[in-house]
């Protein structure tokens, strides 16, 4: 990911409000042969290769994660197990094993360290693929009967998914995915995104933006400011002179402009609220 792609990457997909992590039914038609950069991942990986053959996304593909495998590697196996349910109506089975199904294809997600993923890898190409050891690395190897998606930790196993479904793509009315090796890694260990905090009505949207946004961009840092608008109990104060304030640039109109977005909720969050939407956001990026 370097930083001038990113950085670049990152401005044009928020000026054409483009969720282009999100896997979506408005896919690209596979092309004869990918380039580098029209592989679709974004941001832009260190090390992409392109093999021919193509992994065919079908209802017998099994999702396969270690038996010794986390909870993690099991929530990112779910992940896609719904995601191609949502948008395809396509329903894969999970199941956590020792050795590579017999008989059947397979995508196997995991840490790179498992002796499943190793076996995997090994059975999805054969040229020796050197893995990053950098933190929130991530490596996928896709072959015609067997793909793996790999993490030196868990959040690089999440990247690695979010990788792989920008790589699905329609051949033919089917759905697959090119075979190829990719090995990345951040270049920045800290990736953040500012927001303010949500209001009640739009608490739905803000967990739909976590998932399709912050974490199919690889960004592991939500930064949200809170201000008076959160109800403080130990600091009342803050909330009284906040609302005292607010009335009085409001009366004398020296706030914001007329139709201004702030303050539209006519509402404070709670600390159950502010712990819920805490809490979901820590599952998400980690």
């Amino acid at each position: 990911m370097r930083r001038r792609e990113f950085l670049l990457g990152s401005a044009a997909g928020l000026l054409t409000a483009r969720m282009s992590g999100q896997v979506s039914p408005r896919l690209r038609t596979a092309q004869p042969s990918l380039g580098v950069a029209e592989t679709g991942i974004f941001p832009i990986p260190f090390s992409t290769s392109m093999r021919e053959g193509r992994f065919a996304i079908a209802d017998d593909v099994v999702i396969v994660t270690p038996s010794d495998g986390s909870n993690d590697e099991l929530a990112v196996a779910k992940a896609l197990r719904d995601e191609l349910a949502d948008w395809f109506g396509l329903i894969l089975t999970i199941r956590s094993d020792s050795a590579l199904p017999t008989g059947k294809r397979a995508i196997v997600i995991g840490i790179s360290e498992r002796p499943l993923i190793r076996n995997a890898f090994g059975q999805a190409g054969t040229q020796t693929l050197e893995n990053s050891s950098l933190p929130e690395a991530y490596t996928l190897r896709v072959g015609p009967d067997v793909a793996g998606i790999s993490g030196v930790d868990s959040r690089g196993v999440r990247y690695g998914l979010q990788s792989f479904k920008q790589l699905i793509d329609i051949d033919g009315g089917r759905l697959g995915v090119p075979c190829v090796d990719v090995v990345d890694h951040p270049e920045k260990p800290f990736r953040g995104v500012k927001i303010y905090l949500p209001g009640p009505k739009n608490i739905p949207f803000f967990k739909r933006f976590i998932r399709d946004f912050v974490v199919a961009h690889k960004y592991n840092t939500l930064i949200m400011e809170l201000n008076a608008g959160m109800r403080l109990e130990s600091h009342p104060e803050m909330n009284t002179g906040w609302r005292e304030m607010l009335l009085d640039t409001n009366y004398s109109r020296r706030n914001y402009p007329p139709g201004s977005l702030h303050g539209r909720e006519q509402n404070s969050a709670t600390r159950t609220r502010l712990t819920a939407i805490s809490s979901k956001s820590k599952k998400s990026l980690n």
